[in-house]
């Protein structure tokens, strides 16, 4: 190759981007073939799939594209289910013995697709689409006979996942700090452990996946399981000790865990990836046997001793010759693989292929080692950790597909015995030249020895990389890969991290066991903390060969700092800087004003002090950003030291200055100083802050400039703007310290907002939009359940009855148990009754009944009942079912209640002799003197009955009664309607019919009862 003068890197370049243009050809010509292939796959076949629930058997059927389709459940225990097109499908690739209310799938036509499925007479069903896929859920039946042998177990290690999952999840959040407070923050305090569930909930279980949970559980297995309402696709495998749970796009659920031994594991800790959320935990060193059940929205995953492992789908093997491609491939056919997610292993920093699958039955199983890739013990799904760089790893309609441009490498054992030893034989020999080499001699002086690597100044970079590169020819390999290295030294100690990487990473893939290399490896996280790739970098400084160097510490405080994890950061500094004053200008002082800005976030202002001394030595050689980096940093400092007229002085003036950053970060921090010191009102809060807004971009400063402006909206009581600007800054802060605890803070404030008096202070209307743009936020377990309920009791007292009854109905259906469903639920009816829905009503007294059954006998019982019966009734009645409601409150002991409510049956029905007899009771109770005046309710009640009386034409009780009530009527606003209808006629018609019967429509004497229950009862 020839070099020149203008084109000093030319090698560099080619040596970084040769390989990968080649693979991007070759993936491009691949894609071409497969979109160009796709066609042949239409829905010949549609596959199907089984899946026992809790509380219903669910059938997937995997359409390759949208299809339309109709339900015909008029036959008894038949459900017909027709398609809009020609298609076929096997049953016999599906498991109906696992369901509880499916028991046979059968073809009764492929054009179009026409199925028929036998299920219970009184199940409901229910279908929808996820994307092409059709599902079909089969509900536990209805029937009094087949509802007993569907209860729930709630066993007490059940509770106990509870309890230990909201151990991960719930803890004391701690709003972002001042931008450079010192963030000490308070240890992770558990909340209240949920209280048992009553004993008289305890119930059989409810479906066969429950049953095998409970069954696991006993036998004294450990089970995560997931549960979700939107359809969650997973991957579980084993690496180093570790279990990985990695679940496809944005699902940031925490798995629940059930264990005999709990101690025996560690937590869950969560890690978020690209599209995709990884969950881990430490497994205990004994062996255990691990297998799945289920898919979708349910998850199980079992772990034992003494479990009994499912066959694992296993490889193929095959030689394609063909234009695009000549050569060994390897297919596993798994089916319904959802994605292929690349993952950075944390602990040997390699990439995995983790292979997520929308079904618990797809899995490789036992671990697997080829010569040019790795598969891990996968119990769901499959994950590959490639040895090679070009190793392809593809989803294709046959299953994964593995393979290399030129083809696997398929071995035999024989052949990975030998590569074994030789590869065991050449890391001995690089170590032991590394050790040679460098032994003892690299801590005589700092770590890092920048000025020796140098090579002289910036303008003889291009010169000495044309010597170095010119003189490989003709060296031996170790000698090039030396001369490789020293040119990666040069670069990254003149502060170039990208080119100086380009040089380690293409001498790492050269020799073999170099990464290996505790040196390398930190060389080669520098240069990735120059070139801010901090995520890579942390991995390399957390190499634990590297673990008591301290030049390495300042390394890692400074991309944790990057990732926004202060805390740590701080934590990890040593206690002095003496390496730094020996570093070049270029590289110290950068790395020394992002020290500093740890130090005062840690409140340490003396190692702050001393790091700003350090750099301003050479004040004069600070580029602007630089200068402007450290006035920001002193005037924090004076601020920690209580000279705030000196912090205001420095900020004022640099919130004027040319740099972006430092200007939009003076004048934040300007701006919490003077509101916090009541120097300006919360309203010029909030028109400083929203100047600042779109001042600067994308990190951890924008995130901090929303946080505060969603701040001071929550203190002017505009709660949708505040969350939905705080829900911005959550999103730019991603994953970080800062982002985790700006959700911790939203949630608290959405929280609080519901579950304090400032809901009163704001319109139904904005409270249910503020629930339902943020309802995520919505906080698990009872303060959830509570958090809803309030909600719904502020929409029943502005009269949105729908939408709190919908909210309610969940909670009944899919939340609450005992005492406190049967309450919620006899309130959901009567205002379900309040909004004429009787069906709906009838619902949720059902639900109460079956509630009520497993109670004691108590008083609070025995006034349930009276509840029930008495909206039961009043149900018929709204259902113009008059005969039966008349004929159930028979049963009912009479009281003033009773009594209104049989007037009002009675009345609504227009049987007006009852209505009379019934009014002349509640007038009875109403205990009217004949010497007070009338109240306007007892004024009513009198008319009330003139007018069944007289539409009886029982015209002698309705004498009797202008006689009795005619004096004190004349002093009510109802006098004129009074004498009209009960003076004397000549006719038959003692009044205008019409005109009654328009009172009639009018008139609801069970309203007040039914009123009752628009203010929430008290929690039992």
């Amino acid at each position: 190759m020839v070099y020149n003068s203008a084109g000093t890197r030319d090698l560099s370049f080619w040596l970084w981007h040769s390989k990968r243009m080649k693979r991007y050809l070759f993936l491009t010509s691949l894609c071409l073939c497969s979109i160009i292939a796709a066609p042949l796959y239409a829905q010949d076949n549609v596959p199907l799939r089984t899946g026992a629930r809790d509380g219903y058997s669910r059938v997937t059927l995997g359409w390759t594209e949208k299809v339309t389709y109709s339900l015909d459940e008029t036959g008894e225990g038949v459900l017909v289910v027709t398609f809009d097109r020609a298609a076929k499908i096997d049953p016999s690739q599906a498991d109906f013995s696992v369901l509880d209310n499916i028991s046979a799938l059968k073809v009764l036509s492929t054009d179009p697709l026409t199925l028929s499925l036998s299920v219970p007479e009184s199940s409901k069903v229910r279908a929808f689409k996820i994307g092409k896929r059709i599902i079909l859920d089969v509900y536990d039946p209805s029937a009094p006979k087949a509802k007993q042998s569907f209860k729930k177990v709630v066993s007490e290690k059940q509770t106990k996942t509870v309890s230990k999952t909201e151990k991960i999840v719930k803890h004391n959040a701690t709003p972002p700090a001042f931008v450079l407070v010192p963030e000490h923050l308070p240890e992770i305090k558990v909340k209240d452990k949920p209280h048992k569930k009553p004993a008289v909930m305890a119930r059989k279980p409810t479906s066969v996946a429950q049953k095998k949970l409970s069954k696991a559980v006993q036998n004294q297995h450990h089970v995560i399981s997931v549960r979700s309402t939107k359809s969650v696709d997973i991957a579980v495998f084993e690496n180093y000790g570790e279990l990985w749970m990695v679940m496809g796009g944005g699902t940031y659920i925490t798995p629940g865990f059930s264990s005999p031994t709990p101690d025996a594991f560690s937590s869950f800790q969560m890690m978020t990836l690209d599209r995709a959320v990884a969950h881990h935990m430490t497994l205990p060193e004994t062996s255990l046997r691990m297998k799945a059940k289920g898919g979708g929205l349910i998850w199980d995953f079992i772990m034992g001793e003494k479990v009994k492992e499912a066959k694992p789908v296993r490889p193929k093997r095959y030689s394609e010759n063909s234009p695009n491609f000549h050569g060994e491939k390897i297919i596993w056919p798994l089916k319904y693989v959802a994605d292929i997610i690349d993952f950075s292993d944390p602990v040997t920093g390699q990439i995995l292929k983790v292979i997520l699958v929308e079904d618990a039955a797809q899995f490789t199983g036992a671990a697997r080692s080829y010569v040019d890739f790795d598969v891990l013990r996968s119990p769901i799904g499959m994950v590959i950790r490639p040895k090679v760089d070009d190793l392809q790893v593809k989803k294709t309609d046959g299953g994964v597909e593995v393979y290399r441009a030129s083809g696997l490498k398929l071995a035999s054992p024989k052949d990975r015995d030998e590569a074994r030893m030789f590869a065991e034989r050449s890391k001995a020999q690089t170590a032991s030249h590394s050790d040679k080499n460098h032994g003892k001699k690299a801590h005589k002086k700092n770590f890092f020895r920048f000025d020796e690597w140098r090579l002289g100044e910036a303008s003889d970079l291009g010169r000495n990389e044309n010597i170095l590169l010119s003189g490989m020819k003709g060296k031996s390999e170790s000698r090039r890969i030396e001369d490789l290295l020293a040119l990666g030294k040069m670069y990254l100690s003149h502060g170039l991290g990208a080119e100086a990487l380009g040089y380690f990473e293409y001498a790492g893939d050269e020799l073999q066991g170099l990464h290996e290399s505790p040196e390398f490896i930190a060389l080669r996280g520098v240069a990735k903390a120059l070139d801010w790739k901090s995520d890579a970098a942390l991995e390399d400084f957390l190499h634990a060969a590297l673990s008591d160097e301290d030049e390495v510490k300042y390394w890692k405080s400074f991309v944790l700092a990057d990732l926004g994890d202060w805390q740590q950061a701080a934590k990890t500094l040593p206690n002095h800087y003496r390496p730094l004053h020996d570093y070049p200008h270029n590289i110290g002082h950068r790395l020394a004003l992002v020290l500093t800005e740890v130090n005062l976030r840690d409140g340490n202002v003396k190692a702050a002090e001393e790091l700003m001394a350090l750099v301003e030595q050479h004040k004069s050689e600070l580029l602007p950003p630089m200068k402007a980096s450290l006035k920001y940093l002193r005037g924090e400092a004076y601020r920690q030291k209580k000279q705030k007229d000196k912090t205001k002085t420095i900020w004022a003036e640099l919130a004027q200055d040319k740099d972006d950053l430092y200007r939009t970060k003076a004048g934040l921090a300007l701006t919490i100083l003077l509101a916090n010191d009541g120097k300006i009102t919360n309203g010029e809060a909030i028109d400083r802050l929203e100047r600042l807004r779109y001042a600067w971009r994308g990190d951890e400063l924008e995130a901090q400039v929303h946080y505060w402006l969603g701040d001071a909206y929550f203190k002017d009581k505009k709660f949708i703007k505040g969350l939905s600007i705080m829900r911005d800054a959550a999103s730019i802060a991603g994953d970080t310290a800062l982002g985790q605890r700006i959700a911790s803070y939203m949630g608290n404030t959405f929280a609080d907002l519901f579950l304090g008096e400032d809901l009163k202070k704001i319109s139904a209307v904005d409270a249910v939009s503020l629930y339902e743009t943020f309802s995520e936020l919505t906080p698990i377990g009872a303060r959830g359940d509570k958090l809803v309920q309030n909600l719904a009791e502020h929409l029943v007292r502005a009269d949105l009855l729908g939408r709190a009854t919908k909210l309610l109905r969940h909670q009944v259906d899919h939340r609450l148990e005992g005492k406190e469903k049967l309450r919620v639920a006899i309130r959901l009816a009567a205002i379900e009754l309040i909004n004429k829905d009787p069906q709906q009503a009838m619902n949720a007294l059902g639900k109460a009944t079956d509630i009520l059954h497993f109670l004691s006998e108590t008083p609070e019982k025995e006034k349930h009942k009276g509840e029930i019966a008495l909206l039961k009734i009043r149900a018929y009645s709204q259902n113009k079912q008059f005969d039966k409601a008349l004929s159930l409150l028979k049963k009912v002991e009479k009281n003033e209640v009773v009594n209104r409510l049989k007037a009002d049956i009675a009345w609504q029905a227009g049987y007006w002799d009852q209505a009379a007899e019934s009014l002349d009771a509640v007038l009875l109770d109403e205990n009217i003197s004949l010497t007070r005046p009338l109240s306007k309710e007892q004024s009513d009640l009198i008319l009330n009955r003139a007018i069944a009386l007289s539409l009886s034409n029982d015209r002698i009780a309705l004498g009797n009664m202008r006689a009795k009530y005619s004096d004190l009527m004349l002093q009510t606003h109802k006098a004129r309607q009074f004498e009209v209808i009960t003076r004397p006629r000549q006719n038959s018609a003692l009044a205008d019919r019409e005109t009654l019967l328009s009172i009639v429509s009018e008139v609801d004497l069970f309203k007040d009862f039914l009123d009752s229950y628009r203010a929430a009862s008290p929690r039992p």
